[in-house]
Order: structure tokens, then C-alpha cells, then sequence
């Protein structure tokens, strides 16, 4: 009874320290990743290299060098942009610090990404390597739900999108821009393609159909003159189908 008590004890002990090496800190981990926003989609993205230089940039943007440099003490990172970036007088004014220090973080109810590095000012950068997997059930925004695989889909008619799941939750307005008017309309239009990452746990019954709903990116294919609170909404899954 004792061995096996002793036993339990150390395999409690290696899981822990297998635990905190794959969480660890390190120069070959920050390099074998991309960092980027929550979503992965638009935003900043940083890429550390061996030589202790780094790359930022936006999403649409590409740099042959570097615009900065970093080093780990004391698990923690410290980083700087260099101010002769082409691109500096526009960062946020978070980047513009003399040095930012920065910590790994694991993170459980998200929909796309599970660690991120977080700084003393408030910045995230998600590591884009370490996507939660298909049919991970979170409770993500006080919602829980079911991740899935993303999947893009044409709308058929003008859809309405909510804040949350039900038809009775508000909808989701937009302000279009057209020849400098603007407008102020509480649907997308037809043709408009969303972009579908988790959906409720339970199907609902609406008149004559049954279906979840689902967590969408509703700016997907609209981003041009259209601007709302967030680009992310629920769709009832029959409208999408």
C-alpha cells in the first residue's frame, strides 16, 4: 500500500512538471509560433526570432526586417519596438514604451486560441499554434457553447444577427456607408457570406424548424464602408441552411 502511495505521489509530481514545461517561457517557443489577435484574423501580428529581433506588423502588411528586439528574465518577457519603424507613429501608444514586459497565460473558455502572451499595458497576442480543438465545449462572453469547425456560408436572404442566442435577444445593428451617406440597418444582406465557430448546446424550435444557434463572424465578406460594435453575433442555424 505504501509503493503504490509513493508511486501516485511521483507520477502527481512528473504530470506537474510536464505541465509547466509545455507552459514554460522559453526563446524556442516564442520562435516556433506565430502571435497574433484573439481571432487570428485583423490585427497586429508579432514573429520572434532566434537572434533576439522580432517582427510587428499588421495583417496585410510584409517586412523583410526587423522593427525590435526582445529577451526572457525571470519568466518573463521583455520586448521594444525600435522607433526608426516606418510604421511607429501609428502603433497603439502601448508599443511606444521604452520596454513592455509581458507573461504566458493559458487560457480555457475561448473559441479559438488557448495561450497568449499578455503585457503590463494591457496587450494580448494570441499564440496561433494552440487552437482549441473541434467539439471543445466553453463557456465563452457568460455563453456556453460548442467549438466547431469554422465554415464559411453564403446567406440566402437579409439575415438578422443577435447579441446572444434566441429570437427574443437584441439584434445586432450596422452603419453602411454609401457615397458618403450613412445608414443604419439591423440585418446583413443576402449574398453576404458569415463565418460560422460554435454553436449552442441545444437545438431551439422555431415555428417549423429545429436548429442551434451559431457564434458567427458577421463582417466576414462586408468589411468594406460597414462598421458595428463587434464583428461576432448569433445566427439561428435554420435561416443559415
Amino acid at each position: 500500500m505504501r509503493k503504490k502511495i509513493i508511486l501516485l505521489i511521483a507520477i502527481f509530481f512528473i504530470n506537474i512538471g510536464c505541465l509547466n514545461a509545455s507552459n514554460e517561457l522559453s526563446k524556442d517557443y516564442l520562435c516556433s509560433t506565430i502571435w497574433g489577435p484573439f481571432d487570428g484574423r485583423f490585427g497586429l501580428y508579432i514573429e520572434f526570432n532566434s537572434d533576439n529581433t522580432l517582427k510587428l506588423y499588421s495583417f496585410d502588411e510584409t517586412l523583410s526586417k526587423s522593427n525590435g528586439e526582445y529577451y526572457i528574465k525571470n519568466d518573463k518577457l521583455i520586448s521594444k519596438i525600435y522607433k526608426n519603424y516606418s510604421m511607429f507613429e501609428y502603433l497603439p501608444n502601448e508599443f511606444k514604451k521604452k520596454s513592455i514586459t509581458w507573461i504566458l497565460k493559458n487560457e480555457e473558455n475561448t473559441i479559438w486560441y488557448t495561450k497568449k502572451l499578455v503585457s503590463d499595458n494591457g496587450l494580448e497576442f494570441w499564440d496561433m499554434n494552440s487552437k482549441v480543438k473541434n467539439g471543445t465545449i466553453v463557456t465563452y462572453k457568460n455563453i456556453k457553447m460548442m467549438v466547431i469547425m469554422p465554415e464559411e456560408i453564403k446567406l440566402k436572404n437579409n439575415t438578422n444577427a443577435r447579441e446572444k442566442p434566441g429570437i427574443n435577444e437584441k439584434k445586432i445593428e450596422f452603419i453602411t456607408s454609401d457615397n458618403a451617406k450613412q445608414k443604419v440597418i439591423s440585418y446583413i444582406p443576402k449574398d453576404h457570406t458569415v463565418r460560422i465557430y460554435a454553436r449552442t448546446l441545444k437545438k431551439e424550435r422555431l415555428q417549423d424548424m429545429e436548429d442551434y444557434w451559431y457564434y458567427c463572424e458577421l463582417l466576414y465578406s462586408w468589411m468594406a464602408n460597414t462598421t458595428n460594435k463587434s464583428r461576432y453575433g448569433w445566427i439561428y442555424g435554420g435561416i443559415l441552411k
